[in-house]
């Protein structure tokens, strides 16, 4: 939900609370509880006894005896309490041909083809041009498939300037089914980069190795011990190289990759795409030359760690002046984000209702969220003193489904 029509307050625990805690003294960094207007703390039963017409507040414990809580959840002011479960981000992908079962890249020789993959950004505008990368190719006499799909791996991830918007953002990789020898011992090549070494590899030019389920073609030899890649490898480090031979079908996989943004500058982002292969002079993306699978649909997720601390950060704008500051080099308040932490949460929208000019009742659309650990016991409604037990207490009574993260 957006600031700019709600004050958001968010809270995150730790998963589980360092006791049971009987008074707001003994709260700790990461527990969660839930408070009367006095400060004194709720059970489930004592929740599910106040007054409808009484207020709460979650409270958050940021140190020894220190807390933040949110702003007050007037009881009838609750217009809905939503909960989710962790969901994990899943990244695009599309295969063109092959893709790892059945299909297959066929090309033909004589023939211009080309490689679109179009990134689907939010916002053009002034009708500027889309984020669209080609790749053109002719297919030499006697040239195979096999050739054609490296060269035009090669050519769309290729270097303009020093530098590869797509690399970055696509992983393209050709796929096969070669036959795939044991691995290189002690062979390793980084993510970027066309180097790989791998000692005493017995491999020729112009051979084929599948890393990471890959195809690439050596395209130059540094001795007996390293080889340069026909294109930049895209994926993990500490993938073994490996002979690859007897190709008879082939593909190009195109798949999302996570963006590395900056910290406390930059939002978190997910790539959604298209990839289509036709012949160059086909100006409809839907005359495609190899068939289009999609491997995987993007997913953005729900309590990924990168879209809670986006919300924390947010909303501190309300919280201590986190967003008046002017230089980027400034101390920031600290995170209470765990990175590559999954989060359950639940988002309760409310009012704070409080007097205006001339006896006038205002009710300010105010918005907080809770974000748990995922298989945290403060996410478990199954016991009673758990954080959320309490929370499901004082919302059912009214009558907003129980929330459950576990």
């Amino acid at each position: 939900m957006s600031n700019y029509s709600r004050v958001t307050r968010v809270l995150i625990g730790d998963g589980a609370n360092s006791a049971v805690i009987t008074a707001l003294q003994q709260i700790k960094k990461g527990d969660l509880v839930l408070v009367d207007t006095n400060n004194a703390i709720l059970t489930a039963t004592t929740a599910a006894a106040l007054p409808k017409s009484e207020t709460a507040y979650v409270a958050m414990g940021t140190g020894p005896g220190k807390f933040i809580k949110s702003l007050a959840i007037q009881g009838p002011t609750m217009e809905a309490v939503a909960s989710q479960t962790y969901v994990a981000p899943i990244q695009q992908s599309i295969a063109l041909g092959y893709n790892g079962t059945d299909s297959n890249f066929i090309t033909t020789p004589g023939t211009e083809y080309r490689l679109r993959v179009h990134i689907k950004d939010f916002s053009r505008p002034n009708w500027q041009r889309p984020t669209i990368m080609d790749a053109n190719y002719t297919v030499p006499t006697g040239g195979t498939s096999i050739q054609a799909a490296l060269a035009l791996q090669s050519l769309i991830l290729a270097e303009d300037s020093g530098n590869s918007f797509l690399k970055k953002r696509i992983k393209v990789e050709v796929i096969t089914d070669a036959t795939v020898a044991v691995g290189i011992v002690g062979s390793i090549v980084s993510p970027g980069s066309k180097e790989v070494y791998a000692p005493a590899h017995g491999l020729a030019k112009g051979s084929y190795v599948s890393i990471d389920g890959g195809t690439y073609q050596i395209s130059k030899l540094f001795g007996t011990d390293s080889f340069i890649l026909n294109a930049p490898y895209q994926g993990a480090l500490g993938e073994l190289v490996s002979a690859a031979t007897a190709i008879a079908v082939v593909g190009i996989k195109a798949t999302g990759i996570p963006v590395e943004g900056f910290k406390y500058i930059d939002e978190y982002e997910i790539i959604n795409f298209s990839a289509v292969l036709t012949e160059a002079d086909d100006s409809n993306p839907s005359q495609a030359a190899a068939p289009v699978t999609d491997v995987a649909t993007m997913v953005p997720g729900e309590g990924y760690w990168k879209q809670v601390f986006d919300s924390e950060m947010t909303s501190r704008g309300y919280l201590n002046g986190e967003f008046d500051r002017v230089s980027y080099d400034a101390k920031n308040v600290e995170s209470y984000v765990v990175e590559d932490t999954g989060y359950g949460s639940v988002i309760i929208s409310h009012n704070s209702v409080h007097m205006a000019d001339f006896s006038y009742r205002m009710h300010s659309p105010v918005q907080t969220e809770i974000y748990i650990p995922e298989g945290g016991s403060q996410g478990d409604p199954g016991t009673a003193t758990n954080f959320i037990a309490v929370l499901n207490a004082f919302t059912g009574r009214f009558g907003f489904v129980a929330a459950d993260l576990s």
